[in-house]
Order: structure tokens, then sequence, then C-alpha cells
């Protein structure tokens, strides 16, 4: 589910929402293909879904799995849909029963089509960590529990059927909480789980990315300090204590983190400075390690100034080349900006994704394809003639610039959180809801490579 969030941090500033607005849109018919894009089509009916974003899986053969949850006779259930490569989505059957309380579900495919599901849910009075995992074209296995009572959110990534999940434990009734990870191999059982942060602290917000050899390395904030720290895993080792990458006295938040198939990972954040309750400055900050080394010194990668920004990505394509987005306010709107980082050198200047007045966006995605080409995508608003919705997508090749925004969706009044996938063809899913009378359709559109 590519970059997906299971732990939501907390926002910091204060964002337009159309989760409020999905009811109120009304579906009319598809919007034209717009250039590379093909027409969007409904996965779903219209249902009545819960609040989390529809999720998406593309394996190493191009097939397509779409998870939702939705509500059925009063009770919560999820459902999928598949769509072969080059094919159409089948009808939606249910995916998982019988699970009302889960949430966070993230699920992950590994190159032979193998799905592995991590989600948290309540077994009594405290919540656990729990996982099942299906064969391409199996039936999905009865859930383990990964955790001890009091783990919450969890994140997952396969590598060669290997996986990886990482979640936070809570600790104290909520006054603290430690980053724990668990791995298992192809074929096998779960491990015990292990710490990752200290047990004397407070952590949020874990992410996790495999590098090909199936070495991990993982980031998250430090609640006490607003620090981001990260430990690493080498393949078939254990991990390593951890370490602090943003700089003192600057908070930090929103961390994520990429590896390139050299084994060099990039790691980013949202750093901001404070000074006498008022907010002095606010930047997107990287730092980055080598196979083997130690990490560097954080640099900043948006301009400096008072506005705050958030939520950043980053992807590494296969030749070391990193693109990070994230958004920012201007004081009116919410903006997309984005940089890139060629193997080997500097991170360019900042640039506006979307653009014009009145005009921003949110709620952004970003994958890159084999060939290095990336592709952004997000819930871009109007509100110069009354605010309007739509999912908007942009691409920048290697080296290059970003393309004018194009909409995926027609315009409406409820557009969700979109997801997006890229296969080892390079062609990309992109997936959300949209409002319609009764409810919501789940809807995906797909790229045409060229």
């Amino acid at each position: 589910m590519g970059r997906s969030r299971i732990h939501a941090p907390r926002l910091r500033v204060v964002c337009l929402t159309v989760a409020s607005c999905l009811l109120a849109g009304l579906i009319a018919s598809p919007v034209g293909a717009v250039a590379d894009w093909s027409h969007p089509v409904n996965v779903s009916g219209v249902v009545n879904i819960g609040e989390e974003s529809p999720l998406l899986n593309v394996d190493s053969a191009g097939n397509a799995t779409a998870v939702w949850r939705r509500y059925r006779n009063g009770n919560l259930i999820f459902e999928n849909a598949v769509r072969q490569a080059g094919g159409r989505w089948s009808a939606p059957s249910t995916a998982f029963g019988g699970l009302e309380d889960v949430y966070g579900l993230q699920i992950a495919v590994d190159p032979l089509g193998t799905e592995t599901a991590v989600w948290g849910r309540r077994l009594g009075r405290f919540p656990v960590v729990q996982s099942a995992s299906r064969p391409a074209g199996g039936i999905w296995s009865p859930p383990v529990t990964l955790s001890a009572a009091g783990a919450g959110s969890a994140v997952v990534v396969d590598a060669d059927g290997e996986a990886t999940a990482v979640w936070l434990l809570e600790r104290e009734e909520g006054w603290r909480s430690v980053v724990q990870s668990a791995s298992r191999p192809a074929g096998g059982a779960w491990s015990a789980p292990v710490n990752l942060s200290s047990v004397r602290r407070a952590a949020r917000s874990p992410q996790v990315a495999l590098d090909p050899e199936g070495g991990a390395t993982a980031v998250w904030e430090e609640e006490y300090t607003d620090a981001v720290q990260s430990a690493s895993r080498p393949a078939g080792g254990s991990w390593s204590a951890p370490v602090t990458l943003s700089a003192a006295g600057v908070g930090a938040a929103w961390p994520q983190v990429a590896v390139d198939p050299q084994g060099k990972a990039t790691a980013i954040w949202a750093g901001t400075v404070f000074r006498g309750g008022r907010l002095r400055s606010s930047r997107v900050q990287s730092a980055t390690r080598p196979v083997g080394g130690g990490w560097s010194a954080p640099v900043s990668i948006s301009k400096a100034g008072h506005r705050r920004v958030q939520l950043p990505q980053v992807v590494v394509d296969s030749q070391g080349e990193a693109t990070a987005i994230w958004q920012r306010s201007d004081g009116n709107d919410l903006v997309v900006q984005g940089a890139s980082r060629p193997a080997g050198e500097g991170w360019s200047a900042p640039v506006d994704i979307t653009a014009g007045s009145g005009q921003g966006g949110q709620h952004q995605r970003l994958v890159v394809d084999p060939w290095g080409n990336a592709t952004a995508i997000w819930v871009g608003y109007d509100s110069s003639h009354g605010t309007t919705f739509a999912i908007q997508a942009a691409k920048r090749p290697p080296r290059g610039a970003w393309s004018r925004p194009t909409d995926l969706s027609r315009r409406t009044k409820g557009v969700g959180e979109p997801q997006i996938a890229v296969d080892p063809q390079g062609r990309s899913t992109a997936i959300w809801a949209i409002g319609a009378r009764g409810g919501t359709i789940i809807q995906a559109a797909t790229s045409v490579r060229r």
C-alpha cells in the first residue's frame, strides 16, 4: 500500500477536510480520459464506508487488489475487488468478516502474489496487533496475534516473501509508547517482537522501508524531544540501537523513509522552530545513510518561511534519484510542492505542483516507476467559484519538471483520500471514494505508459 500510514500524526495546521463532504456529492457520468490516464471506473456499488480510505495493492505481475470497509446490516466488514493485469475489476466480495473492531488495516503483497495483512483490534480491554496472509488465488489464514496487549497501529512491508511489521506498544496508559517490530520469513512463522525505540521515551508515527537484500530501516517521532529517530536491521540480522536524525532544537514530525536498490536510505520530515511560543520557521528536511554508514546531518529542502509544511512523502528510483513532495500553506490555500535529488547531487529548489489562485491540494501520495517517472496524486480543490474537489495527478520524468495537474475524477462536493500503486511495467493505479446518492462509490483509474 505503499506508503500507507497507520498511525495518523496530529495535524499541525488547519486543513480543509473532504471527509465530511462525502455524503453530499452526487456522481454524474464519468469524466473523459485525460492524458496518460484511463476513464475512472466504479469498483464498488454505492456503499456506506468506514472512516479509512480504500487500500490498494499491485503485485509484480500487475494484478491489483482494492480493499475497503463498509457497513452491511449494521456490521462492519471488509470488501475487496481484483483486477487482473490488463483486465477489468471483478465484482466486490467479502475479504474479512467478523472483525468489526479492526482499525488501521494494511496489506502488502510479495513478488509471488502472497498478501500479508496487519491490523490493530481490541481483544477485551486492550488493543493488539494481528496478522493474516493469503497466497495468490488462495484463502486467508486464521489471524495470529503479534504483539502484547496494548499495541496499536502497525506498518507492514514485504520483500521476496519476508514480512516486517512495525507498530506502537502503548505503555503506562498511553503516557509512553515504544516502537516494536516482528518479522516472518516466507512460509515461516512470526518472530517474537523486539523494541526499536527506548522504553523510557514516547514514540509515535513509525514508518519502515526494506532494501533489496531484505534489510529494514525504521523511522519514528520521539515525542518528548520532538526528534526523528531511526533504527536499522541488516538482512538476517538484529536491529541497531536508535539514533537521532533531526537537529537539536528543531521540532520534527511526519517522518518518512525510502531505500534505493543500492541500499542508500533517505529520510524526510517536517521541521519547525518555535521561539517565545511563536512559529519562526517551518521546513521539510532530509538526511541520508549509505550502505554500512551513518546518517548525514539534516539539510532543508523547502524554502525558509513561517508558513507550515507537513505530511512529506519520498520515493527513490532504481538509479538513486529521490523525489519528495509535501503540503504547505501559503496563507490562503494548501499547496503541494516538490523537490528532487539526482544520485550523488543535492536537492533541487522546491516547485509548486498545484498552482493557481484559489486552487490547492491535500492528502498527497507519491510513487515512482521502474524507469524513474514519479507520479503524485492528491485531493485538489478550487475555492474560486464555490469549493469543489477532484482527484488530481501530475508526473515528473527523471531530472525533469512536473507536468500540469490533470483531473482523474469529476469535480464534486465530496471526494476521499486517494491511494496509488505502480506495477513493474510502469502502470500506475489510483483509487478513491467519491460521494454518490445514498453513500459513496469506490472508483479507480489507471495510467497508460507511453
